[in-house]
Parts: C-alpha cells; sequence; structure tokens
C-alpha cells in the first residue's frame, strides 16, 4: 500500500473486508497523512464527498464496497492517464494481495509522482545542462569523492553562470545548497510555507520557472525527492556488500560512530555492539534502497526535550540514542519490501538523469560530466579525488574484501542486502547502457 501511493501523485482507493478495515483502523494513521475509512455498506453522498476531497489531497480511501465511488474518482483522473484509482472488491486485499503484485499492477498505469528528468543519455536529451541537478549521497559509495571533484567544483563552476549566454555569474552561496538532515527539514518547511502563501499551482521546491532565485545544484543523502518541478537527479552505486563491509570499518575504526550513518534503527549505543559485519548488515539493511522511498514531515518527528515539543538539531540531541530519519521512517512503515524495491525498479530510468558506479569511478564521472556541463572530463582528472579503493564487486575483489568475509558470512550478508544487490545489479545494466549510448555518440572516455 506504501508503495503505491509513492507512484501516484493523487490517491489510492482500496477495497477490502472487515479485516482490512479492522487493520486500517489500528494501521494507517501511522503510515499516511489523510486517512479515510468507510464501513458503510452502501456509500452515501457525502461519504463520497469527502473521499473525493482526500483523494484530492493525495490520501488513502479504504472502501468496504469501492465499486460504488470509483465512478466518481475516475473522473478526476489526469487527461492521458488510464486511471488514478486502484479499486479491488475480492476479499481481503490487504491481507492476501502480495505488495509487489500490487505494485506492478499499479505503476503500469500511473506515471511517476516524482518530478525528475529521464535518462538524458537513453533518450538523447540535453535539459539537464541547465536544469537544477540533485546529488544523492548514498553513504560509502565514493559520495564525497563526487562532491569534491565534480558537485562542489565543476558542476558549480557551469551553474554558476546564469541568464543569456552565460553573461551574469551568480555566487556559489545562490546556487549551492546541502540538504542532509536538519537542512532537509529546513528546506521542506520552507516550501510548505510558501505553498501555504500562494494561491496558484504549487510551487516548485527548486525551480519555478525563475533560475535566478532557485538553488541550482543540490546535494546531500537526503536530497531525492525535494524538488517539486523535474530536476536532474543523478547518483553512484556501489556494490552492496563492498560498501556495507567498508561502512561497518569506517564507523567502528575510523569515525568511531560520529557519522549519521553509523547509528542504525537504535543509535550508537546499539551499534557499537555489533562486532561482525553480517550482524551489521541486518542492522542496516537495505540502505541504499531505503534512501529513494521518500520523506515526510513525521520522519523529522518532534523531540521531547526540558520538558517543551519540537524540534532538536541533529547534532544537539542524544548523540548515544538519536536516529536519522530513515530510520524513524522505518519505526514508523516497517524496512524497505519487495513492493518498494518494484517501484525503485520501475522507475530508475525517469528518475534518475545519469547514474554512476563507484567500480567504475572514473566512467562514472565522465558521464557526469557530460550529461550535466556538457564536458567529458578525462579519467587522470577523477582520480585525482578519488578516496575509495577500486577493483571490483564483492566477487573479484579478494583483497579488500577475501580476509574479512568467509563464505558463509557473505552469504549472510547477502541474504540481508537481497533487495539492495537487485537494485545494484539493476543500475549496473542502466549503467551499461549508458555507457553504450554515449560511445554510440561517437564520444570516447580519455585517459
Amino acid at each position: 500500500v506504501r508503495s503505491l501511493r509513492r507512484t501516484n501523485d493523487m490517491g489510492v482507493i482500496l477495497g477490502t473486508d472487515a479485516a482490512g478495515l479492522a487493520w486500517a483502523r489500528a494501521t494507517a494513521p501511522l503510515l499516511f497523512d489523510h486517512v479515510l475509512e468507510v464501513c458503510r455498506a452502501r456509500a452515501e453522498a457525502e461519504t463520497i464527498d469527502a473521499a473525493v476531497e482526500l483523494f484530492r489531497k493525495g490520501g488513502v480511501v479504504f472502501f468496504r464496497r469501492p465499486a460504488a465511488v470509483c465512478g466518481s474518482l475516475r473522473s478526476l483522473a489526469r487527461p492521458g492517464a488510464s486511471t488514478d484509482v486502484l479499486a479491488r472488491s475480492n476479499g481481503s486485499s490487504l491481507a492476501l494481495c502480495p505488495g509487489s503484485l500490487l505494485a506492478e499492477e499499479f505503476s503500469a498505469t500511473t506515471s511517476s509522482a516524482v518530478p525528475a528528468l529521464p535518462n538524458q543519455l537513453l533518450r538523447d536529451d540535453r535539459t539537464a545542462l541547465e536544469a537544477p541537478a540533485t546529488f544523492v549521497h548514498l553513504p560509502k559509495a565514493s559520495g564525497n569523492s563526487v562532491k569534491q571533484f565534480f558537485v562542489k567544483d565543476r558542476l558549480l563552476r557551469h551553474r554558476s553562470r546564469s541568464g543569456s549566454g552565460g553573461r551574469r555569474r551568480r555566487p556559489a552561496k545562490e546556487i549551492a545548497r546541502s540538504l542532509h538532515i536538519d537542512t532537509r527539514k529546513d528546506w521542506d518547511d520552507t516550501q510548505r510555507r510558501r505553498r501555504r502563501h500562494r494561491d496558484a499551482a504549487p510551487v516548485s521546491a527548486v525551480v519555478s520557472g525563475d533560475t535566478e532565485t532557485h538553488p541550482l545544484v543540490l546535494y546531500g543523502a537526503y536530497s531525492f525527492g525535494a524538488c517539486r518541478a523535474p530536476c536532474a537527479y543523478y547518483a553512484i552505486f556501489r556494490d552492496p556488500v563492498a560498501r556495507v563491509a567498508s561502512e561497518f570499518k569506517f564507523c567502528r575504526e575510523t569515525i568511531a560512530f560520529r557519522d549519521q550513518c553509523c547509528g542504525g534503527p537504535y543509535g550508537v549505543r546499539t551499534a557499537r555492539t555489533i562486532g561482525t559485519v553480517d550482524r551489521w548488515a541486518r542492522h542496516r539493511g537495505n540502505f541504499m534502497l531505503e534512501h529513494f522511498l521518500g520523506f515526510s514531515p513525521a520522519d523529522w518527528v518532534p523531540i521531547e526535550r526540558n520538558g517543551t515539543r519540537g524540534y532538536v538539531p541533529w547534532r544537539k540531541r542524544d548523540f548515544e540514542t538519536r536516529v536519522n530519519p530513515i530510520e524513524t521512517r522505518r519505526r514508523r512503515e516497517g524496512p524497505a519490501n519487495g513492493a518498494d524495491l518494484d517501484v525503485v525498479l520501475a522507475n530508475l530510468e525517469t528518475w534518475f538523469a545519469v547514474v554512476g558506479l563507484t567500480e567504475r569511478y572514473e566512467e562514472s564521472m565522465a558521464l557526469f560530466s557530460y550529461v550535466l556541463t556538457g564536458r567529458v572530463v578525462s579519467a587522470t582528472e577523477a582520480r585525482s579525488v578519488h578516496t575509495h579503493n577500486q577493483g571490483g564487486s564483492s566477487s573479484s575483489s579478494k583483497k579488500r574484501q577475501g580476509p574479512l568475509l568467509s563464505p558463509d558470512v557473505l552469504a549472510d550478508v547477502r541474504s540481508a542486502l537481497h533487495l539492495d544487490i537487485q537494485l545494484y545489479d539493476a543500475a549496473t545494466r542502466l549503467f551499461d547502457r549508458q555507457v553504450a549510448a554515449f560511445r554510440a555518440k561517437g564520444l570516447t572516455f580519455i585517459d
């Protein structure tokens, strides 16, 4: 159900039986911003009106007999969309329908709700050259190298030129914005205030036809979904086994759990007790996938402090127990599942203007640079700031992982990360297609 909601920018109608309605009554308010439960055997006019209004807001509506209202709700569907309504009346759909089946059926008929430019290389599109660009920083996947080499250097210099012919330069502080924990919350709060004070259509959080006043370079672990109008998302993926092994060592030996990615679902106090990489993998779960499931205000849950209720900045929270917004969402909704993966895989080409791989870092930087600045950078340039080991995935990099992961431990780790592994495999296939499209244009990677 959660995954269906993420693919739809209006609402979801679910038919269910009495058991499903009981589930909705107890659980749905924790999962969704707006929930309407209709237990009446016959839907009355005022109930339909309430459902229509909730549907417009993107709510989730549970009906005992959805057929009575589907006609009214289908009339709200956008032109060109086959439907924005999922109606089921065959028993307890919540209990009996696998999430992946629901996601497949719904995503096949509904456009993605994430405003994003599609893959530029596969579509021979150059829109991303001037559009706001958003780097989704996945922990321990070369993200800091990408930020140092590309985001805060080459991309920022390219985007600092605005106006016709690039005649006017804008200061970097006007066009760049980090979206981590506190800054993403501030960003979303600002956009909600702006929308409340305007009667027109929803305003873009990134660009609203006026690139003179909005940031053009966004980056951070919590940046996905920040755009309210199409922007160029890009990310660099890493083999999940290599990533979690690197994170385990980094958190324990390098940074003493001070990084926000090290706390896990229960905070540093618990994470510090985990002594093996397979337990760490189970503790972290499919953390790459979790970055693409969207955020809501509830993920920055108010915290009790000194008897008052209000938001406490990340660095002022208790170091031992604080958890990041992804973990807050997991507590409320549960961890990522197969339906979530289906939604992300179905939209990988439409959500990301370009993707990269840590294991092919130099090629990735060349693709990022070509798509977002129009220039191909050399491998020598890219290597100048790269901090991660190269040499392939978990199956080929024995020097990096052989001494750490025995066959049994590797099997356990892969089991814990099975959704991330499928996501990485899909990103790898997409990357190979990008490389082929790049070369088909007569372009080459420069040493």
